[in-house]
């Protein structure tokens, strides 16, 4: 045995500092996906999803069993989208209606809503059982306004969708199978119905107009006959003279031209006139304020172009070297100018107001009317300015013939009147007879195609898709909750979490329970050589159990820890008490001395003393007797042995003295340093760092210190003001040991072995 220092005053060799860096070393970015992590979260939460699980499950099977329920039925109708010719437009091609305009009127239509309310109510009290249609019975307080308020109601029981080939469903949903039904046909038919009146509308109102202009010319013509017939009894001596052939051909030529002018413009303003009355029955839209304001305008210019055109025509027949070359007379190229700009300003507004029948959703028919009608405003116009020009030249001719006794003219005049009144009634009647052709033939180009059945299973709430939801949306949400509570959690789950956090692990150490209830029966002592030993020295009882691998896989790493040798003088310590650190370092001790070294483990917690408790011995005398000079240094290593080859024990002993007195004196930096000369490895087992100094107050007697940290239990934030405590003492960190590890809760790498793993000598 080696002399121990003369006096405490004797300088000691400084222990090894190893520093650990303050922040984690840099670590190689890991995209991937820990599965293994992710199934822990998964596998600790299970009883989070289970109940989620059950919650929303139940939920939805409750709500399938006393929800109400609905039913839903549908009809489908065929829209006829080819087109067709419609009589009074000149035969112009319509192309036919568009599906999703006809599903918006169907949406929309207060018309439409109203009829199969009326319907309903009709048909409900026919049969005499309000029950049968909720809606009825609901609004029955009503009144006279049921109708009306059943109406406002429907869009919350009816969806239509368009099928492709011009087909719409008509789908209805009530409570009652009966009601779903009913107005799913209902509004079929009354959509039928309604399309049929709808589009003989148009044609009606322009055959009721083409009948009033046809009695209106009926008397016109009866009136010219009159006229005739009185000229030609009055005038019946053809004039004789020079001069006055020509200037009666001239005169006769214009009158036939203002006749031809005339006939043509009615016929033009009755056409316009046909085409308005159509425009207003198929429009609602035509007759608004911004259309009608443009016709205003459109109107107005016509009127001017046929006033430029009348002062042209004048300046033409005076000078009819200005024609093509207006420029030589200031006042007609400005009167030209005018009227150039005044027709291109009609026919700007006239397309504006073509796009505006469009916008306003006026349908294909509009669009092509208004079109026509356009064209007919052009030729109105033309004509107007015609008339004006030709009377203006009668007017002129007509005063060389006041002189002259002549009528002959005037009856050819009066006959040519009558010819063109005589077409245009036979024009009118011929026009007429295909509006009523065609009222006959009109029928609409909606057809019911397929009439909707009473179902006879409801369509909500469905169990079967409610479970399932339950089940994808209770999985979602406990799915979730399990990982929200893993990322608010604070405490260690696994050791991967402590190397993570840049320290060194020297090993982790799986729970016990499972392996002391399969060897143990669950006992926590056990009889052995005469003494009860603690079921959790599992080195000591199961050698080759994976526990005692972990234990000898800590001893390899202490081995080859600082500066690649093992420390003579170690000191084990935990952040808290409850971290399991006496276990561990009795454990460790067993291990190192089934290593063939000579181990010394001294119980340094004079306030909580257990070692001796594991190993059933007596807890004095001990340290706290040697310190407290009570007794005298060792001088021999055999009173601390024990039972178990090569392991030497110092129990803490009693003291009425505050530990950290005794700890801290030079006694005990004396009593190590002799202690090391006699024993290859001294473990002590200090009281937790964060609970009080004692084990700080060591660290100067030990080259190294092993922090115990517990699984569930141990926060990084106390990991991390351990290492900072011991860190300020100046005593380097060996590493971490993670104790209780729950290997079939957490399987996070290569640090676990499997709590059903052994690896030992098999029986021959």
């Amino acid at each position: 045995m080696k002399n121990l220092p003369a006096s405490p005053n004797q300088a000691m060799p400084e222990p090894l500092v190893a520093k650990p860096a303050s922040q984690p070393p840099p670590r190689v970015d890991d995209k991937t996906i820990d599965l293994g992590s992710v199934w822990n979260v998964i596998r600790n939460g299970k009883w989070i999803i289970l109940s989620v699980l059950f919650v929303t499950t139940a939920f939805a099977i409750l709500y399938s069993f006393l929800a109400e329920p609905t039913y839903e039925a549908t009809s489908i109708v065929s829209v006829n989208t080819r087109g067709a010719l419609m009589p009074g437009v000149d035969a112009i091609p319509q192309r036919g209606p568009i599906v999703s305009d006809e599903i918006g009127l169907l949406e929309r239509s207060g018309e439409l809503a109203v009829r199969v309310a009326e319907s309903l109510v009709e048909n409900s009290r026919a049969i005499g059982i309000t029950a049968v249609y909720p809606l009825v019975e609901e609004n029955e307080s009503s009144g006279d306004n049921i109708a009306n308020a059943i109406s406002g109601q429907l869009w919350r029981h009816m969806s239509y969708r368009d099928l492709g080939s011009g087909m719409i469903s008509i789908r209805a949903q009530s409570s009652s199978s009966y009601e779903a039904a009913k107005l799913a046909n209902l509004f079929a038919s009354e959509y039928e119905d309604l399309n049929t009146e709808r589009s003989r509308a148009s044609i009606v109102a322009a055959r009721e107009f083409l009948e009033e202009q046809l009695e209106k010319r009926s008397e016109e013509l009866d009136d010219i006959r009159l006229e005739y017939a009185r000229v030609q009894t009055r005038n019946n001596v053809l004039r004789q003279g020079a001069g006055g052939e020509r200037a009666t051909a001239e005169y006769t030529g214009i009158q036939d031209r203002l006749t031809d002018a005339e006939s043509e413009l009615r016929r033009y303003e009755l056409e316009a006139g046909s085409i308005r009355k159509e425009l207003e029955s198929t429009s609602e839209n035509y007759a608004s304020s911004s259309a009608a304001a443009l016709q205003l305008q459109i109107d107005e210019l016509n009127r001017k172009i046929a006033d430029r055109s009348e002062q042209l025509n004048t300046a033409y027949r005076n000078r009819p070297e200005l024609r093509g070359n207006e420029s030589a007379n200031e006042q007609v190229k400005q009167v030209l100018d005018e009227l150039t700009e005044f027709e291109a300003t009609r026919n700007r507004l006239q397309q504006q107001l073509l796009n505006e029948t469009r916008s306003t959703g006026g349908g294909d028919f509009n669009v092509s009317a208004q079109s026509r009608l356009r064209e007919l405003d052009i030729q109105i116009a033309e004509r107007r300015s015609a008339i004006s020009n030709y009377k203006s030249q009668l007017d002129a001719v007509g005063r060389e013939l006041e002189a002259i006794p002549f009528k002959q003219f005037e009856v050819d005049q009066v006959g040519r009147k009558l010819e063109s009144a005589e077409n245009w009634f036979q024009s009118l009647q011929t026009q007429l007879q295909s509006y009523k052709i065609a009222e006959q033939a009109e029928l609409g180009y909606v057809d019911v195609i397929k009439k909707a059945s009473i179902p006879s299973r409801p369509v909500k709430p469905d169990l079967q898709t409610n479970v399932m939801l339950a089940l994808l949306l209770g999985l979602a949400g406990g799915l979730g909750l399990a990982f929200v509570r893993t990322a608010v959690r604070t405490k260690l789950d696994g050791p991967d979490q402590v190397a993570g956090m840049g320290y060194r692990l020297l090993g982790s150490v799986p729970l016990l329970t499972k392996e002391i209830k399969s060897a143990f029966r669950g006992r926590d002592q056990i009889e052995l050589n005469g003494k009860k030993r603690s079921t959790a020295l599992v080195t000591l009882h199961s050698p080759w159990s994976p526990a005692s691998e972990h234990y000898r896989l800590i001893r390899t790493n202490l081995q080859l820890g600082i500066n690649g040798e093992m420390p003579r003088v170690l000191m084990i310590t935990s952040p808290e008490p409850g971290d399991g650190k006496s276990v561990t370092s009795l454990n460790l001790a067993i291990s190192l001395a089934h290593s063939g070294g000579k181990t010394l483990i001294i119980d340094a917690d004079l306030r909580r003393a257990t070692l001796h408790k594991l190993l059933d011995v007596p807890v004095a005398p001990g340290l706290a007797e040697l310190l407290s000079s009570r007794m005298d240094l060792v001088g021999d290593a055999d009173q601390f042995k024990t039972d178990i080859d090569s392991l030497y024990f110092m129990p803490a002993g009693k003291t009425l003295v505050p530990p950290p007195e005794l700890l801290g004196s030079p006694r005990m930096k004396r009593l190590i340093e002799h202690l090391s000369h006699m024993f290859d490895t001294i473990i002590i087992d200090t009281p937790p760092v964060l609970a009080v100094t004692d084990a700080l107050i060591l660290s100067p007697c030990a080259e190294g210190a092993v922090l115990v940290v517990s699984a569930n239990k141990t926060t990084p934030k106390a990991i991390n003001a351990s290492i900072s405590a011991l860190e300020n003492v100046r005593i380097a960190i060996a590493g971490v040991v993670f104790n209780r590890h729950d290997t079939e809760r957490n399987r996070t790498g290569y640090y676990d072995y499997s709590s059903d793993y052994s690896y030992a000598i098999e029986d021959d």
